[in-house]
């Protein structure tokens, strides 16, 4: 197990637009957005996908609107602990 660390968010991306929220963490049912809310999910943008594995190289461009229906965003993360075998 590594620890990781990534930069900030880029401008343009998801994430950057996401980060500047009033409220730190959230979570938004995509599927009942405003229009007004809607407009900007339904657009493809760049986005980090941190998944079983990273660093992933790949760099991604979905529209968070058509590819999920719940978004859930934690201003800041930390690493897991291994918790050893059970």
């Amino acid at each position: 197990m590594r620890t990781h660390r990534v930069d900030a968010a880029k401008p343009g991306s998801n994430e950057h637009t996401l980060d500047k929220a009033r409220q730190d963490d959230y979570v938004l049912d995509m599927r009942t957005a405003p229009d007004s809310a809607r407009t900007w999910l339904d657009k493809p943008r760049t986005t980090w996908n941190i998944g079983a594995g990273w660093p992933d190289p790949m760099e991604y461009e979905i529209a968070l609107g058509e590819a999920h229906d719940i978004l859930i965003h934690l201003n800041e993360v930390e690493a897991t602990r291994y918790l050893g075998t059970p």
